[in-house]
């Protein structure tokens, strides 16, 4: 018996810590497939190496947590290997699973390697990007990536990989230009009468804020079965740069954002607003 009573102690226990250890996480999921496209058959073996850099670059603007099935199974095998039954830590989840809500598919338009006239090789690389929301089935967002600034190198493998590289940037700026920056309020930093008049954001300099930058803050509202809408209550400005966080006066909606943050913080969310 009490065995058994030890037992549901400890059950208890891992609940209720497992509940008080899981973090919201507002970034929206986002899986990539790896199976792009090609225009000619010839293009398939670079399909691997594009797809590998488009990942690479989607985790490097910050804005969303990727998905892809690779980094589901290495997650898999590391949760396999570490847990020991001897020590509860390794039992919990530390994250809120959330649905894939984007997928990034691809079409590689060309691949060509050129030879110099004083040896050395120089690729060129095209391929187009499409941003589709899997809920609705549209398409948020489509480009053409070119490499450009090319330099030459001595084997026609390297070639490719250094005209992959060269769109990096280009591949970040498209990211950041369709999916907005979204970050939690971590606490009020000055109120009165019920009013926030000033918020810490869980952003800052490492995610692409500066002085300029503006946000509308939304309260994540519960519509039954699992599923919620964004409800703007407010507007903040940047006050000051805290590495990474950043402290906000409010603008508009200083009484909602007190009354719906002090309700749950996790149902706050601080949205960039696009810059005109």
């Amino acid at each position: 018996m009490k065995k058994i009573l030890s037992l549901l102690i400890l059950f208890c226990a891992v609940f209720f810590v497992n509940a008080q250890d899981e973090t919201v996480d507002f970034k929206h999921v986002v899986d990539v497939d790896d199976k792009f496209a090609v225009k000619v058959a010839a293009y398939a073996p670079y399909v691997k190496p594009i797809v590998e850099s488009v990942l690479e670059n989607l985790k490097a603007s910050n804005r969303v947590d990727v998905f892809s099935k690779a980094t589901l199974q290495a997650t898999r095998e590391s949760r396999k290997n570490t847990k020991d039954a001897s020590n509860v830590d390794t039992w919990l989840r530390k994250k809120i699973e959330k649905p894939v809500k984007y997928l990034v598919s691809g079409t590689i338009n060309k691949v060509s390697i050129l030879a110099g006239s004083r040896g050395g090789y120089k690729g060129e690389v095209s391929f187009s990007l499409k941003i589709v929301d899997k809920v609705s089935e549209q398409t948020i967002g489509q480009v053409e990536i070119f490499s450009e600034g090319t330099s030459m190198v001595n084997s026609k493998s390297s070639a490719t990989s250094e005209a992959i590289r060269t769109t990096n940037q280009k591949q970040i700026n498209f990211f950041k230009s369709i999916f907005k920056l979204r970050a939690p309020m971590v606490l009020i930093e000055k109120e009165k009468r019920g009013n926030a008049m000033e918020v810490l954001i869980g952003a800052g300099v490492p995610d692409g804020i500066d002085k300029k930058s503006q946000f509308i803050v939304s309260h994540m509202q519960d519509l039954g079965g699992g599923k919620t809408r964004e409800v703007p209550i407010g507007e903040l400005k940047v006050k000051e740069m805290q590495g990474e966080f950043t402290l906000c006066s409010v603008r508009k909606g200083g009484k909602d954002i007190f009354s719906k943050f002090n309700q749950g913080k996790n149902s706050i969310v601080v949205e960039l607003k696009t810059k005109k």
